[in-house]
């Protein structure tokens, strides 16, 4: 809560709240916007309205956006209390892990967002273990790499690394941070890719000849420019024909056709797959789990149950995520190291590094691991890609997903979860040194890891626990993490 004084006013602007609460503009935004508290107007007689009182746009048009102190404080305040209520009911809580008041921004820093995923850990939590346990130059491994979060955070500490996970998209996803950009090359490529689009996407026939924009063009010189279109952009594709609306097929499938032309093709393949997640035919607060298909107009829960319309094309997506992706890329380019990685596409029961270590890392064994292995029964992890599977075409493998939510959460399930993830550690240790120190988070409510240790050859030396309140989905309730410290048994 903040302290009032003489000098604490009444109404804010959103960019003296976010600097008295130490919040950013978009924080404060989204409490607007979310309804936690109101939204007023100071107009130029120095009256203060209520948003809601406001008829006239033209009047809006001209003053200035405000916010309550009073309510503000209050809200916070509210969640401190909510906050401590939470601590309370987690025994063992480390409060060192709470970070509760880091903002989505701060959660999703630079690269950590270039593409969504369900299931993965802040990158706060990585540096913490890190900072405390490793010095620069070390070998860090993640068996359950994800989209690359410990790797990422291991290069901002200049450690090595090294990512192994069985989905070949997520190694996708990972490659797309860790990759080393000619950032002047990098944004040709990403903007001429999207003005081509946007050229392309709009060219039509009518009567035999070539329009774009409604203007008529020479063929010859479109073919030469943008390479030969001969037949619209269709696909026999069906999960792409259910879950796409018509111009965005078209709009896809002409960027992923240019694709092949640059040089930085993996990023691209990336940034396309980002745009079509948020293209699909589903309601814009229903992009993490899908169901069905919506066609028609709907109330719609995130935009202040305005009615919207399903997505209709995917350029906007495409423009936003273009520049969204070149400024994440930059920050991250700042600050990284450029330490040695290495990302393989395995199942991490049976993978073999003695040839990766040998030849990248100079035979050096992995000083420490930090992974958050998938729960069980919980998450699909092929699934929640399924629309970059099915248009880029990437092979899956799926059957080697351990834990996977289709397989339930039977004891059956449960222990054969904890083979497989044994197996995974068991494997692991022959490449880890003999002090090696493994971090793993897990929300381990049935109490499978310790089991896990022992049929591993680990011993567990310590053990944290944090809630987690703040998740990508729109689900509140909070959960516990376990974070286990074990060392290889010898």
């Amino acid at each position: 809560m903040v302290e009032i004084n003489a000098t604490t006013k009444e109404y804010l602007t959103l960019r003296e709240a976010a600097d008295l609460f130490e919040k950013s503009v978009h924080n404060i935004s989204y409490l607007v916007q979310y309804r936690r508290i109101k939204k007023y107007y100071k107009i130029e007689e120095g009256e203060i309205l209520k948003s809601t009182k406001i008829k006239d746009k033209n009047i809006k048009k001209n003053a200035t956006p405000v916010v309550s102190f009073n309510e503000l404080n209050s809200y916070f305040q509210k969640i401190k209390e909510r906050e401590k209520k939470i601590i309370e009911k987690v025994p063992n809580c480390n409060k060192d892990l709470l970070f509760f008041d880091l903002s989505e921004k701060e959660r999703t820093k630079h690269v950590h967002r270039l593409h969504p995923y369900l299931g993965k850990f802040i990158p706060q939590l990585v540096e913490y273990y890190l900072e405390r346990s490793f010095k620069k130059g070390d070998i860090i491994l993640d068996p359950f790499m994800g989209s690359g979060t410990t790797l990422v955070e291991a290069d901002t500490k200049n450690m090595r690394s090294i990512g192994i996970d069985v989905s070949k998209f997520n190694c996708m996803i990972a490659e797309a941070k860790m990759k080393k950009y000619d950032l002047k090359l990098l944004k040709r490529e990403i903007t001429e890719i999207l003005e081509k689009t946007k050229i392309l996407s709009s060219k039509k026939r009518v009567n035999g000849e070539t329009y774009i924009n409604d203007t008529k063009v020479l063929t010859n010189f479109i073919d030469k420019e943008y390479g030969e279109f001969s037949k619209e952009y269709e696909t026999d594709n069906k999960f792409i024909n259910k879950w796409f609306a018509r111009q965005t097929k078209k709009e896809m499938l002409i960027y992923k056709s240019l694709i092949p032309n640059y040089t930085y093709q993996n990023l691209l393949t990336v940034l396309l797959s980002r745009s079509i997640r948020s293209a699909r035919l589903t309601f814009h607060f229903q992009l993490t789990r899908l169901k069905e298909p919506i066609y028609e107009p709907y109330v719609c829960h995130k935009h202040k149950n305005k009615i919207c319309v399903p997505t209709q094309s995917l350029l906007g997506f495409l423009k936003r995520y273009t520049n969204d992706t070149l400024r994440r890329i930059k920050e991250f380019s700042k600050i990284r190291s450029k330490k040695i990685y290495e990302i393989i596409n395995a199942d991490s029961r049976k993978v073999d590094l003695t040839e990766i270590l040998s030849n990248k890392f100079k035979n050096e064994k992995i000083d420490g691991i930090i992974t958050s292995p998938p729960y069980v029964g919980l998450i699909n992890y092929h699934k929640q890609h399924s629309y970059a599977y099915e248009l880029f075409g990437i092979e899956k493998n799926i059957e080697k997903e351990i834990g996977r939510k289709d397989l339930g959460k039977s004891q059956s399930a449960m222990q054969d979860y904890k083979i497989s993830i044994a197996e995974v550690f068991k494997n692991i240790k022959r490449f880890l040194k003999e002090d090696a120190r493994v971090f793993i988070i897990a929300n381990d409510k049935d109490d499978l890891y310790p089991e896990i240790a022992v049929l591993s050859g680990y011993k567990i030396i310590a053990r944290d626990e944090r809630p987690v309140t703040k998740k990508a989905s729109r689900e509140r309730a909070f959960y516990t993490e376990s974070i286990f410290h074990l060392i290889p048994l010898q």
